[in-house]
C-alpha cells in the first residue's frame, strides 16, 4: 500500500487544524491546511525528493476492464498489502513491507464459435501470484492456503464488473511454487474469464 504524500488531503485530518465540530471557511488569500505548500517536503523528509509511484498499468485493448475489474476486487478485499499487474518479476518493485502480495499476468487467450456460430467466445487466461515473507523460516503454506481461498470467493462467479459471462469466470488450478528469493514463499493461481463477441456488431462499428 503507498502512503499518502504529505500535501495529500487526507494526510491529516481537518480536525488536526480545524475543530472539527466548526465550519471554517478559508479566508482569501490564505493557504489551507491541505495545499502543497502548507508545509515545505524538508519539513517531513530533511530535503530529499520523494519518489514518484506510478500506479500499474492495465492494458486499454479488449480485456483491460475486466482486468481492470480484477485489481480492483483484489485490492478492496484488504487482504493484500500490494496489488501489482504485470509479469511475476515484478513483484521486486514492493517494498519490504508490502507483503502478502499478488501478481496478476495475462496468460493468453483463445477464441471459438462452435456454441454459437452468430457469437464469439471469447476465453482469457491468467496467472495470480500469491506472495507471503516467513522471517522466522517457517512453512507458510497455511496462510498461501488462506489466500487462495479469499482470491476464489472473489473471483469465482463474478461477472468483472459487467465485463464477463459470471459463471465462467474460476480459479481453475493453484500449484506451490519453492522460492529463490527466501525468505519468500509463493502460489500460483490460474484463473480464467471468458466474454462473448458479436463479430458483426464489431465490423459495422469499423465501418
Amino acid at each position: 500500500m503507498v502512503a499518502a504524500p504529505y500535501d495529500a488531503p487526507t494526510y491529516y485530518a481537518p480536525s488536526y487544524f480545524y475543530f472539527a465540530n466548526l465550519s471554517v471557511s478559508i479566508p482569501p488569500g490564505t493557504t489551507p491546511y491541505n495545499a502543497p505548500t502548507y508545509f515545505p517536503p524538508s519539513y517531513f523528509y530533511g530535503g530529499m525528493t520523494l519518489p514518484v509511484v506510478t500506479p500499474p498499468s492495465v492494458p486499454t485493448g479488449r480485456d483491460g476492464a475486466a482486468y481492470s475489474a480484477l485489481l480492483s476486487m483484489l485490492a478492496a478485499s484488504g487482504a493484500f498489502q500490494e496489488v501489482i499487474f504485470g509479469g511475476p518479476t515484478q513483484r521486486n518493485q514492493a517494498g519490504s513491507d508490502s507483503y502478502p502480495l499478488v501478481v496478476v499476468t495475462p496468460k493468453g487467450w483463445e477464441e471459438a464459435d462452435e456454441y454459437d456460430p452468430a457469437l464469439i467466445l471469447r476465453r482469457v487466461s491468467f496467472v495470480l501470484t500469491i506472495v507471503v515473507q516467513s522471517q522466522d523460516g517457517s512453512s507458510q503454506f497455511d496462510q498461501l492456503d488462506q489466500l487462495s481461498s479469499v482470491v476464489k470467493s472473489v473471483i469465482d462467479r463474478s461477472d468483472l464488473g459487467g465485463n464477463c459471462l459470471a459463471a465462467l469466470t474460476r480459479i481453475r488450478a493453484g500449484h506451490y511454487v519453492c522460492s529463490a528469493h527466501y525468505p519468500e514463499q509463493s502460489v500460483e493461481l490460474e484463473g480464467e474469464f471468458s466474454s462473448l463477441i458479436d463479430p458483426y456488431a464489431n465490423n459495422s462499428a469499423l465501418s
